[in-house]
Protein backbone atom coordinates (compact mmCIF):
# COMPACT_ATOMS: atom_id res chain seq x y z
CA UNK A 1 0.00 0.00 0.00
CA UNK A 2 1.17 3.40 -0.84
CA UNK A 3 0.08 6.80 0.08
CA UNK A 4 -1.03 9.10 -2.83
CA UNK A 5 1.24 11.47 -3.12
CA UNK A 6 0.71 14.77 -1.67
CA UNK A 7 -0.35 17.95 -3.91
CA UNK A 8 1.11 21.26 -3.96
CA UNK A 9 -1.53 22.40 -1.40
CA UNK A 10 -0.99 19.26 0.81
CA UNK A 11 0.80 20.76 4.10
CA UNK A 12 4.43 19.85 4.38
CA UNK A 13 4.19 17.59 7.13
CA UNK A 14 2.46 15.18 4.48
CA UNK A 15 4.63 15.60 1.76
CA UNK A 16 7.71 14.42 4.41
CA UNK A 17 5.73 11.62 5.36
CA UNK A 18 4.97 10.42 1.83
CA UNK A 19 8.74 10.28 1.16
CA UNK A 20 9.51 8.91 4.47
CA UNK A 21 6.86 6.19 3.83
CA UNK A 22 7.60 5.53 0.10
CA UNK A 23 11.34 5.74 -0.04
CA UNK A 24 13.03 2.32 -0.42
CA UNK A 25 15.28 4.11 2.02
CA UNK A 26 13.18 5.15 4.79
CA UNK A 27 14.57 4.35 7.90
CA UNK A 28 18.93 4.25 8.21
CA UNK A 29 18.79 3.08 11.01
CA UNK A 30 16.26 -0.11 10.41
CA UNK A 31 18.79 -0.39 7.04
CA UNK A 32 21.48 -0.57 10.00
CA UNK A 33 19.84 -3.36 11.60
CA UNK A 34 18.74 -4.78 8.25
CA UNK A 35 22.60 -4.67 6.85
CA UNK A 36 24.05 -6.52 10.63
CA UNK A 37 21.69 -9.21 10.24
CA UNK A 38 22.22 -9.87 6.58
CA UNK A 39 26.19 -9.92 7.50
CA UNK A 40 25.42 -13.74 8.98
CA UNK A 41 26.01 -16.81 6.58
CA UNK A 42 22.82 -17.65 4.91
CA UNK A 43 21.35 -17.66 1.20
CA UNK A 44 18.11 -15.96 2.39
CA UNK A 45 18.31 -15.02 6.47
CA UNK A 46 14.78 -15.89 7.86
CA UNK A 47 15.54 -12.68 10.52
CA UNK A 48 15.63 -9.97 7.50
CA UNK A 49 13.01 -11.61 5.43
CA UNK A 50 10.78 -11.20 9.10
CA UNK A 51 12.31 -7.76 10.04
CA UNK A 52 11.39 -6.36 6.18
CA UNK A 53 8.05 -8.13 6.22
CA UNK A 54 7.15 -6.17 9.70
CA UNK A 55 8.62 -3.33 8.50
CA UNK A 56 6.11 -2.69 6.04
CA UNK A 57 3.65 -3.90 7.52
CA UNK A 58 3.79 -1.19 10.00
CA UNK A 59 4.59 1.27 6.99
CA UNK A 60 1.16 -0.03 6.03
CA UNK A 61 -0.58 0.77 8.71
CA UNK A 62 0.91 4.20 9.22
CA UNK A 63 -0.08 4.72 5.61
CA UNK A 64 -3.75 3.77 6.42
CA UNK A 65 -3.68 6.30 8.94
CA UNK A 66 -2.59 9.15 7.24
CA UNK A 67 -4.90 8.28 4.27
CA UNK A 68 -7.76 8.71 6.72
CA UNK A 69 -6.75 11.75 7.87
CA UNK A 70 -6.05 13.34 4.64
CA UNK A 71 -9.82 12.27 3.08
CA UNK A 72 -11.00 13.97 6.44
CA UNK A 73 -9.12 17.10 5.46
CA UNK A 74 -10.09 17.05 2.05
CA UNK A 75 -13.71 16.23 2.69
CA UNK A 76 -13.66 19.37 5.52
CA UNK A 77 -12.61 21.72 3.07
CA UNK A 78 -15.48 20.39 -0.15
CA UNK A 79 -17.72 20.27 2.53
CA UNK A 80 -17.76 23.07 5.16
CA UNK A 81 -19.97 25.74 4.08
CA UNK A 82 -18.34 29.39 4.01
CA UNK A 83 -18.55 30.97 7.50
CA UNK A 84 -21.13 33.74 6.43
CA UNK A 85 -23.46 30.31 6.64
CA UNK A 86 -23.74 29.98 9.93
CA UNK A 87 -26.94 27.56 9.71
CA UNK A 88 -25.46 25.80 7.63
CA UNK A 89 -22.58 24.97 9.67
CA UNK A 90 -24.64 24.47 12.76
CA UNK A 91 -26.40 21.54 10.24
CA UNK A 92 -22.97 19.64 9.38
CA UNK A 93 -21.64 19.78 13.25
CA UNK A 94 -25.42 17.90 14.10
CA UNK A 95 -24.66 15.44 11.31
CA UNK A 96 -21.19 14.38 12.11
CA UNK A 97 -22.68 13.99 15.75
CA UNK A 98 -25.64 11.60 14.91
CA UNK A 99 -23.49 9.54 11.80
CA UNK A 100 -22.11 6.67 12.62
CA UNK A 101 -25.37 4.86 13.33
CA UNK A 102 -25.15 2.73 16.64
CA UNK A 103 -29.13 0.81 16.63
CA UNK A 104 -32.26 0.81 14.38
CA UNK A 105 -33.52 3.62 16.52
CA UNK A 106 -30.71 6.20 15.82
CA UNK A 107 -31.30 4.94 11.92
CA UNK A 108 -35.13 5.88 12.32
CA UNK A 109 -34.54 8.92 13.39
CA UNK A 110 -31.50 10.06 11.13
CA UNK A 111 -34.12 9.79 8.42
CA UNK A 112 -36.72 12.17 9.59
CA UNK A 113 -33.79 14.41 10.39
CA UNK A 114 -32.25 14.25 6.95
CA UNK A 115 -35.94 14.62 5.22
CA UNK A 116 -36.02 18.28 6.22
CA UNK A 117 -34.73 20.50 2.97
CA UNK A 118 -32.11 22.62 4.82
CA UNK A 119 -30.63 19.29 6.08
CA UNK A 120 -30.96 16.89 3.28
CA UNK A 121 -28.84 19.77 1.66
CA UNK A 122 -26.13 19.09 3.87
CA UNK A 123 -25.75 15.46 4.04
CA UNK A 124 -25.78 15.29 0.16
CA UNK A 125 -23.06 17.60 0.16
CA UNK A 126 -21.17 16.06 2.78
CA UNK A 127 -21.57 12.27 1.47
CA UNK A 128 -21.16 13.64 -2.60
CA UNK A 129 -17.82 14.71 -0.67
CA UNK A 130 -16.44 11.21 0.74
CA UNK A 131 -14.73 10.47 -3.32
CA UNK A 132 -13.23 7.17 -4.92
CA UNK A 133 -11.75 5.52 -7.91
CA UNK A 134 -13.85 2.99 -8.31
CA UNK A 135 -18.01 2.19 -7.66
CA UNK A 136 -17.47 -0.40 -4.87
CA UNK A 137 -14.78 2.38 -2.78
CA UNK A 138 -17.55 5.05 -3.14
CA UNK A 139 -20.18 2.83 -1.71
CA UNK A 140 -18.45 1.34 0.80
CA UNK A 141 -16.56 4.67 2.24
CA UNK A 142 -20.66 6.10 2.46
CA UNK A 143 -21.86 3.32 4.35
CA UNK A 144 -18.89 3.23 6.52
CA UNK A 145 -19.19 6.74 7.71
CA UNK A 146 -23.23 6.14 8.23
CA UNK A 147 -22.90 2.98 10.34
CA UNK A 148 -21.07 1.99 13.33
CA UNK A 149 -19.98 -1.53 13.00
CA UNK A 150 -22.27 -3.20 15.85
CA UNK A 151 -25.29 -1.78 13.94
CA UNK A 152 -24.09 -3.00 11.00
CA UNK A 153 -24.24 -6.58 11.08
CA UNK A 154 -28.06 -6.11 12.50
CA UNK A 155 -28.08 -4.93 8.85
CA UNK A 156 -28.88 -6.29 5.32
CA UNK A 157 -30.36 -5.90 2.18
CA UNK A 158 -33.53 -7.54 2.21
CA UNK A 159 -34.46 -7.74 5.74
CA UNK A 160 -33.59 -11.46 6.01
CA UNK A 161 -32.99 -13.18 9.69
CA UNK A 162 -34.99 -10.72 11.50
CA UNK A 163 -32.21 -7.90 10.55
CA UNK A 164 -33.38 -4.38 9.26
CA UNK A 165 -33.92 -3.82 5.60
CA UNK A 166 -31.69 -1.01 4.13
CA UNK A 167 -33.92 -0.27 1.31
CA UNK A 168 -36.89 0.12 3.40
CA UNK A 169 -35.08 3.33 5.03
CA UNK A 170 -34.88 6.73 3.10
CA UNK A 171 -31.12 7.02 3.25
CA UNK A 172 -30.65 4.06 0.86
CA UNK A 173 -31.34 6.48 -2.31
CA UNK A 174 -29.64 9.48 -0.69
CA UNK A 175 -26.75 6.60 -0.67
CA UNK A 176 -27.27 5.70 -4.27
CA UNK A 177 -27.35 9.38 -5.42
CA UNK A 178 -24.12 10.25 -3.75
CA UNK A 179 -22.23 7.39 -5.48
CA UNK A 180 -23.73 8.53 -8.75
CA UNK A 181 -22.55 11.80 -8.03
CA UNK A 182 -18.89 10.55 -8.39
CA UNK A 183 -18.87 9.61 -11.81
CA UNK A 184 -19.17 11.10 -15.23
CA UNK A 185 -20.53 7.77 -16.40
CA UNK A 186 -24.00 6.39 -16.04
CA UNK A 187 -23.71 4.13 -12.68
CA UNK A 188 -26.95 1.54 -12.40
CA UNK A 189 -28.70 1.48 -9.64
CA UNK A 190 -27.87 -2.78 -9.55
CA UNK A 191 -24.52 -2.07 -9.52
CA UNK A 192 -24.55 0.02 -6.47
CA UNK A 193 -26.86 -2.17 -4.26
CA UNK A 194 -24.47 -5.21 -4.94
CA UNK A 195 -21.59 -3.32 -2.98
CA UNK A 196 -24.79 -2.56 -0.42
CA UNK A 197 -25.24 -6.18 -0.40
CA UNK A 198 -21.49 -6.99 -0.06
CA UNK A 199 -20.53 -4.34 2.31
CA UNK A 200 -23.69 -5.69 5.00
CA UNK A 201 -22.90 -9.10 4.47
CA UNK A 202 -19.13 -8.66 5.36
CA UNK A 203 -19.69 -6.24 8.11
CA UNK A 204 -19.08 -9.07 10.50
CA UNK A 205 -15.26 -9.85 9.68
CA UNK A 206 -14.48 -6.12 8.58
CA UNK A 207 -12.45 -5.55 11.29
CA UNK A 208 -10.59 -9.16 11.96
CA UNK A 209 -7.42 -8.12 9.78
CA UNK A 210 -6.69 -6.22 12.90
CA UNK A 211 -5.64 -8.93 15.33
CA UNK A 212 -2.62 -9.61 14.04
CA UNK A 213 -1.38 -5.99 14.02
CA UNK A 214 -3.28 -5.60 17.65
CA UNK A 215 -1.22 -8.81 19.19
CA UNK A 216 2.30 -8.64 17.02
CA UNK A 217 2.86 -5.60 15.25
CA UNK A 218 1.90 -3.56 18.13
CA UNK A 219 4.16 -4.65 20.63
CA UNK A 220 7.14 -5.17 18.06
CA UNK A 221 6.44 -1.20 17.86
CA UNK A 222 7.90 -1.17 21.29
CA UNK A 223 11.36 -1.86 20.29
CA UNK A 224 14.09 0.46 19.70
CA UNK A 225 14.36 0.37 16.44
CA UNK A 226 10.66 0.76 15.97
CA UNK A 227 10.55 3.49 18.25
CA UNK A 228 13.32 5.23 16.31
CA UNK A 229 11.47 4.71 13.16
CA UNK A 230 8.09 6.31 14.67
CA UNK A 231 9.91 9.21 16.33
CA UNK A 232 11.30 10.05 12.80
CA UNK A 233 7.61 10.22 11.32
CA UNK A 234 6.57 12.56 14.13
CA UNK A 235 9.34 15.04 13.72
Amino acid sequence: MNLIPPTKSEPNDFIFIYNLINSPHANPILEEQIGQSSSKPSGKNPEVQSLQKEIQEIRNTVVEHLVTIKEGLREIRQVAPSSSCTYDQSILAELLKLISLKNKEELEHFCLWSAQDQNAKVVKNYLRAVGGTTVGKVTRSILAKLFGRQFAVQVNYNGANGKASFPSFPIHMVVIDSVRRNFDCKVSEKEINQEIINWFRNAKDRNGGRQHINKVIYPKMREPCYIQMLMRLDQ
